[in-house]
């Protein structure tokens, strides 16, 4: 059967693709290694050291939610490479870059913050400020 599917997929690859595939070092014999060469050809690599110099350089927008910080922070952690550790990165990013002052300090007096917990607090203080300037407005 791994036979037969490397075969439909080199005939699915037209006349062009086949060309290029046969170009390919290590196709292998199997259907596995020759997706694993069309990767390798196809997909672009990832600079790790770039894109966590542009992790570590994101800030909060004057514009921008915390929510809003930290999905633009979970979509550039994940070209990051950062393993096991990437929530520790994503919460120290979180308190690097907000835009409150208060919410990073108090994000800084918590002894055992986690990224779910940094996430909470820094969602309330937000809430708290937002609403504190809705009323002095």
């Amino acid at each position: 059967p791994d036979a037969r599917k490397r075969a439909v997929l080199l005939h699915a690859l037209g006349t062009e693709g086949q060309r290029l595939f046969y170009t390919l070092p290590n196709t292998g014999d199997t259907f596995a290694t020759a997706i694993a060469a069309l990767k390798e050809h196809f997909v672009p690599k990832v600079n790790v050291i770039a894109e966590r110099h542009k992790f570590r350089q994101r800030a909060q927008r004057p514009d921008e939610t915390v929510n809003q910080f930290l999905a633009s922070l979970w979509e550039l952690a994940a070209t990051c490479d950062f393993g096991n550790m990437e929530d520790q990165m994503l919460r120290d990013q979180l308190i690097e870059g907000v835009a409150y002052t208060r919410v990073r300090d108090r994000l800084l007096l918590e002894p055992d913050l986690t990224l779910a917990k940094a996430t909470t607090l820094a969602l309330q203080i937000e809430s708290g400020l937002r609403d504190a300037n809705v009323l002095s407005d």
